[in-house]
């Protein structure tokens, strides 16, 4: 069997954002697998683990994704334009580094002009370093998602 701290390590591992679980569905569902627990989906994209057996039920249930970002567009600079994907504060998020979905990594910086109790989404962005928006398209494209 496998020890908890495995079976932590590999869902941290995992990239789900908001809207991009499915990553963290087959992980779980390939862990309950190999535990002898049964795996079904609903219609609303749930994953339900059941363990058969008599006597008391206790129901755990939990979230499978995480807070992320999208691109929104490239500006002239290079620079990724983003929106938050779950509740993101523009204050905890600054010079954070992100990756995306397809191993694209950068960091998120701010505009200099904007002071700090007035910054937003919209005045962050991120620095994958590409010089302009050709450059940056090769790695990254409005919808993709990073955590």
């Amino acid at each position: 069997m496998i020890s908890l701290k495995k079976i932590l390590d590999k869902l941290c591992a995992v990239k789900s954002p908001s809207g991009y679980e499915g990553a963290m569905v087959e992980v779980i569902s390939e862990i309950a697998t190999d535990a002898g627990l049964e795996c079904t989906r609903d219609e609303l994209g749930n994953l339900l683990v059941h363990r058969k057996g008599v006597g008391k039920r206790c129901l755990l249930d939990a979230h499978m994704d995480t807070t992320g970002v999208m691109a929104t567009y490239i500006d002239e600079n290079g620079y990724v334009r983003f929106d938050a994907l779950g509740g993101l504060s523009a204050t905890d998020i600054q010079n954070v580094e992100v990756e995306f979905l397809n191993g694209t990594r950068g960091r998120i910086s701010y505009e200099e002009k904007c002071e700090v109790e007035k910054r937003k989404i919209s005045s962050l962005y991120i620095d994958i370093g590409a010089k302009e928006t050709g450059e940056a398209r090769k790695f990254v494209l409005p919808g993709d998602a990073a955590v």
